[in-house]
């Protein structure tokens, strides 16, 4: 039984991955990226710095990653903001 247990809790971080990313906000200066991860602190996936960079783009800038909010400890919600400049 122990080692059932700590199979388990090897592998549950193999089950963590992250909803594909959506603009939340956007303008030419700025875009929020929002998605669900299942990790224990924000994570910045490449699909969501990707979306940014392609949005940014559109205006001839680059994108420059601000930072994450999570709005409710009790969701996965996460935002990512970057600036377009």
């Amino acid at each position: 039984m122990k080692r059932i247990c700590l199979l388990m809790i090897m592998l549950l971080p193999a089950c963590e991955t992250a909803t594909d990313p959506t603009i939340d906000f956007s303008d030419d200066a700025l875009v929020t990226v929002k998605y669900k991860a299942y990790y224990s602190a924000p994570y910045l996936t490449p699909a969501a710095s990707d979306m940014a960079a392609r949005h940014c783009a559109k205006y001839g800038k680059k994108s420059y990653y601000k930072g994450a909010t999570v709005p409710s400890q009790l969701s996965a919600t996460e935002l990512h903001e970057f600036r377009c400049e």
